[in-house]
């Protein structure tokens, strides 16, 4: 039972990680998850179809140069996500603990002691820009910031965790447990993936 809760944590921790961090060529073909940095990009192909065909397959995905965190960007990452069609109400910032630091440190050069929380059920005492709360992963890149509409962007489950025994030898059994999901999002356009700040 040890085995199985330890086996079952790792496999969370690698989803988390294939999510946030794989890169661009990770596209969901091959047994791979498709990630956020794929799914938020704007070029080249989605679930099969050409995203310049598609308006609403696009993410939007932008290079920062290494630039500060700042306030104006988180902005203009959930303006672009509303006028394409999100609610703030869905939406949520994902980040490295990197960069909250930062998000922190422009609040206090502000004055503002105490970071502002989101008062949104379900995510009391989260820290949030605007009403937006801002979700630290420590297995995110420290350059990366995601703004994901919750609505429309999940892990979909095609098959539960699934028992499967082989024959039985002597005293011993043999199995494996497999699992089939898939990210997905029904309106990619809604989210915003801004790569490349300031680390330093």
């Amino acid at each position: 039972g040890i085995e199985v809760q330890d086996a079952s944590i790792n496999l969370v921790k690698k989803i988390n990680s294939d999510i946030l961090t794989l890169t661009t060529t990770m596209d969901g073909t091959s047994g791979t998850i498709i990630g956020f940095q794929h799914l938020m990009i704007n070029t080249g192909t989605l679930y099969g179809k050409a995203r310049g065909t598609y308006a609403g397959l696009q993410g939007t995905d932008e290079a920062m140069s290494s630039a500060e965190l700042s306030l104006a960007q988180l902005r203009k990452m959930i303006r672009t996500s509303v006028v394409n069609g999100a609610n703030p109400s869905d939406l949520v910032f994902i980040l490295p603990y990197l960069q909250l630091d930062k998000y922190k440190a422009i609040l206090q050069g502000m004055g503002i002691m105490q970071q502002p929380t989101s008062a949104r059920a379900g995510f009391e005492g989260q820290a949030a820009f605007e009403g937006i709360p801002m979700f630290p992963d420590p297995q995110a890149d420290t350059d990366d910031i995601f703004l994901v509409d919750l609505k429309t962007t999940k892990v979909a489950m095609f098959l539960a965790p699934t028992l499967t025994e082989f024959g039985i030898t002597g005293d011993t059994r043999k199995a494996f447990i497999k699992i089939y999901f898939q990210v997905f999002s029904t309106n990619p356009n809604h989210n915003y993936w801004a790569s490349g700040f300031s680390t330093s």
